[in-house]
């Protein structure tokens, strides 16, 4: 399904890759737009007048353009001041921002500089375009503001999204003298944690989650280590940001104890959102809605949960007899691991379910005839987040390898 939309507003960013790309804001908020075929020949600050379709986008929804009109007049929406945390949650995706940090390095690659910056303490990343000539000369462990676009980033499996500022040229960064208590002392990013928690939860292959006193992270596996859920384990490795709990990638992992696994409770909806289920196995009973796959081939359901929605990932199928059948409309009650999200202050959070196998998925009651429930516009919101990664949406849940061509 499209949604026929039109957009007015500034051109914060433009990138050329094959097909037109660029970002646009108006008094609302920003957002992506993907226009193929040819160049446009429009530059930052120009105001114009799109017409098309919505988009899933793979994180947030995009404007899938088919015209783009240039109107008079020209300049930028005054770009909002935003902290590290703030960036790295996503909740500022698309939209056009200023932040202050200190240039740790630089390394330039094909039309745009890649800068290694901090705030304090806080690392984060920005790209800056080149719009013509030469680059500017960045001294490292100097302090910079800058203002751009922020944009995410995904690993080679589609999975993991890091956000970062795209800089639409030289003008939009400018030094600075030291200007907070963050910068008295020369800033430093050293990613390296030491986490000392219990395995909550382990999915062979992919990740486990380890649960801290005060903090949750998912760990990517390493082949030398086997991890039973219930074990006391110490991790050490870097952090990286994620949307829900931040990953942490392995230098090494040791395991201090054995332990008993944990046992699951019945998903409360009051608190559900609040964060004290996170890292915590849980049961819930839902409606099916619908399926889908992402762009890394992992199925999803799409749930009705009491009154709202909620997403359940599967791990990919083994083979072809690997597969999960259940109509939609069915209730079915799923077991896994709870991972929440509370850095979008508009709708209150998000929350999904990770069920290890197909075990986790219970069928409680089929049923051949299903209406769809009706969703205010603030439902119909959340639709939007959760099918914005990419997928493709389906009625049928039958979950396998896919032979269908690709979009």
């Amino acid at each position: 399904m499209e949604l026929e939309m039109s957009v007015h507003g500034e051109i914060e960013l433009v990138r050329k890759r094959g097909s037109f790309l660029f970002f646009v804001q108006d008094h609302t908020a920003g957002i992506y737009v993907y226009h193929p075929g040819v160049d446009l020949d429009l530059r930052p600050g120009q105001r114009v007048r799109i017409q098309g379709a919505a988009g899933p986008g793979r994180f947030t929804p995009i404007v899938l353009s088919e015209t783009v009109t240039k109107l008079p007049g020209e300049g930028f929406p005054v770009a909002k001041r935003i902290a590290v945390s703030r960036l790295h949650s996503g909740a500022e995706d698309s939209q056009w921002v200023q932040m202050e940090g200190q240039i740790l390095s630089s390394r330039e690659v094909p039309g745009m500089v890649i800068l290694d910056m901090a705030h304090g303490s806080h690392p984060f990343l920005a790209m800056l375009i080149k719009t013509g000539g030469g680059f500017p000369t960045l001294a490292t462990n100097s302090l910079v503001r800058i203002r751009g676009v922020v944009g995410a980033m995904f690993d080679s499996s589609h999975k993991t999204q890091v956000f970062h500022v795209y800089i639409p040229g030289s003008a939009f960064i400018e030094s600075i003298p030291p200007a907070s208590p963050g910068f008295v002392s020369p800033a430093h990013a050293d990613p390296t944690e030491l986490l000392r928690g219990k395995a909550v939860w382990v999915w062979p292959g992919e990740l486990m989650i380890v649960k801290g006193d005060a903090t949750v992270r998912r760990v990517e596996p390493l082949e030398t280590n086997q991890v039973t859920e219930g074990a006391a384990v110490e991790v050490r490795g870097s952090v990286r940001a994620a949307r829900f709990s931040d990953i942490l990638t392995p230098v090494s992992i040791h395991v201090l104890e054995s332990g008993q696994p944990p046992t699951d409770t019945v998903l409360d909806p009051i608190r559900a959102y609040s964060g004290h289920f996170d890292g915590a196995l849980a049961r819930i009973e839902g409606v099916v809605l619908a399926s889908y796959a992402d762009e890394a081939s992992f199925p999803w359901l799409l749930l009705q949960w009491t009154n709202r929605l909620i997403r359940v990932q599967l791990p990919k199928p083994l083979n072809e007899n690997d597969r999960l059948e259940i109509e939609t409309g069915s209730r079915v009650q799923v077991r896994g691991l709870v991972e929440t999200d509370d850095s979008d202050d508009r709708s209150g959070g998000d929350l999904r379910i990770l069920a290890r196998s197909r075990n986790d998925v219970k069928v409680i009651r089929r049923t051949s005839l299903f209406s769809p429930p009706s969703f205010g516009w603030a439902a119909a919101g959340s639709v939007g987040l959760l099918l914005g990664g990419g997928g493709r949406l389906g009625v049928c849940t039958r979950f396998g390898p896919r032979s269908d061509p690709g979009d």
